[in-house]
């Protein structure tokens, strides 16, 4: 990336696609994508997800990141394949923090929706959310940035008017589509509904950009409870794990150390009925996107069957977030089961 000075940002630009005319390389840009973060360990991990919104949803790219001593602006162009887009990348120190909106405001495609992608933990206050917030059509968060679910559910909640998202619960939706589509008919839905102990582990191990791993199996309990209209009672921590007790059933989460997966990756589901219904998913050793579905009652023990993931499972999370309108009616509900859990939610 070459360093130049903020009012030649666009000049630059112009000067780089001038070069790569007549070179295979076609100029794409379907919306602009805000990333805003503080400089840390993680920068590389933002610098992947985003590149790999390319190929389906080139964008402008602006990075925001708070940190340095000194103001710093870069421009390149991000390729994948054949198609580019425009990067720009700020880096200012914490006392210029009000310089961001009149940086980033001129550069932003006009008639181009705007996604803010939130690196930074929103349960804390920071100087600049409210401008940035303005600019945005969605905010997308990372709840990886939060210590307490419990905090981040109530913080984005805050405002109901802003179409939000999180990047944590597009990785759980391989999840929420299987176990609808298992319980899609009014028999199987009465069996879930009569559930009275649920068992989800999920992966420990942990990396520099990964710590708070238990956010997705959090997420998932919590979106079965609020569809089912559960209320929960009480929260416990045990030597395996921690168990939530709702209404008629208690729901375990079990850490465990499967390194073929990322980070908090859901491991396997459990369900067992009170009338001797049960169901386990879990994933292949040899082949982690493949889930392996076994269903038995008293009656009869059904064969295996298999459903396999898309790609969101392998780093697709900001695009499936960019793919979708608005505020997701079920996260929504999730998010105020959540929130209105009475003790707070480690994550």
């Amino acid at each position: 990336m070459k360093e130049i000075t903020t009012k030649d940002i666009e000049k630059e630009l112009a000067s780089i696609w001038n070069e790569l005319e007549g070179k295979g390389t076609m100029r794409a840009c379907l919306h602009n994508l805000i990333i805003y973060s503080s400089e840390c360990d993680r920068l590389p991990y933002l610098q992947e997800i985003v590149q790999k919104t390319i190929d389906k949803f080139p964008s402008r790219m602006i990075f925001v990141t708070l940190g340095g001593e000194n103001l710093s602006t870069k421009v390149s162009v991000a390729r994948s394949g054949t198609i580019a887009c425009d990067l720009i990348d700020f880096v200012l120190p914490q006392k210029d923090h009000k310089l961001i909106p009149f940086m980033v405001m001129p550069h932003l495609i006009c008639d181009l929706p705007t996604y803010v992608l939130w690196a930074n933990d929103p349960t804390q206050k920071d100087p600049i959310a409210s401008q940035l917030q303005k600019l945005a059509t969605r905010i997308i968060y990372d709840s990886e940035s939060c210590d307490d679910l419990n905090r981040f559910a109530k913080t984005a909640l805050s405002d109901p008017e802003k179409p939000v998202a999180d990047l944590n619960w597009a990785r759980i939706e391989g999840w929420r589509v299987v176990l609808s589509n298992l319980y899609r008919s009014p028999d199987r839905l009465r069996a879930l509904n009569e559930t009275e102990k649920i068992h989800i582990t999920y992966n420990s191990h942990t990396t520099p950009y990964f710590s708070h791993t238990r956010i997705q199996a959090l997420y998932f309990q919590a979106w079965i409870a609020s569809c089912l209209g559960w209320k929960l009672k009480s929260l416990r921590t045990e030597e395996r794990g921690k168990t939530l007790v709702y209404d008629n059933c208690e729901i375990t989460l079990e850490p465990v150390d499967f390194k073929q997966l990322a980070p908090g990756r859901i491991v396997t589901i459990e369900i067992s009925a009170k009338d001797g219904d049960h169901l386990l998913l879990q994933r292949s050793p040899e082949a982690p996107q493949q889930i392996i579905i076994q269903h038995s009652t008293k009656e009869l023990c059904s064969l295996p069957t298999y459903f396999m993931f898309a790609k969101y499972e392998s780093g697709q999370s900001l695009v499936n977030e960019i793919c979708h309108q608005g505020t997701s009616k079920h996260f929504f509900q999730t998010l105020e089961l959540l929130a209105h859990t009475q003790e707070g939610l480690p994550c």
